[in-house]
């Protein structure tokens, strides 16, 4: 299964130049998706303070992405994982939770983030969609 970061999402939500190939690998890869909590808040976040969304529209991509996702929450053990990472890696905490949870789970992580696909087989396996 994969677990789905904020970025992939937002590439398809704002239309970035990969757009339609994280179209393409969401709708191949239906039932086989997830995210986590943290990623549905970060959604949240970058759509309402910097791109300005309607509050009515962010909570209509996120009935679409729970309804065609696994939505996971991270635990204390991931935290604590979490924090090691950080300090090994010195690595964004958001990333770290989510790479703590992937690995938990055995899930591979889709990003564009280069942080992430730097550390990609350490801890699971991460990769950009195709």
């Amino acid at each position: 299964m994969f677990l789905v970061d904020t970025n992939v999402f937002l590439s398809v939500l704002l239309k970035a130049p990969e757009w339609k190939t994280v179209e393409s690998f969401l709708n191949n890869n239906k039932g086989n998706t997830s995210t986590s909590i943290l990623n549905l808040m970060e959604i949240v976040s970058v759509l309402s303070r910097k791109y300005q969304w309607k509050r009515e529209d962010i909570l209509d991509i996120l009935v679409t992405i729970k309804e065609n996702s696994t939505i996971y929450s991270p635990d204390e053990y991931d935290s604590l994982d979490a924090y090691n990472m950080v300090l090994t890696h010195f690595i964004m905490p958001m990333d770290a939770q989510i790479l703590s949870l992937a690995k938990r789970k055995a899930l591979t992580i889709i990003t564009y983030d280069h942080e992430l696909l730097a550390l990609a087989g350490k801890y699971c396996k991460i990769e950009e969609p195709s």
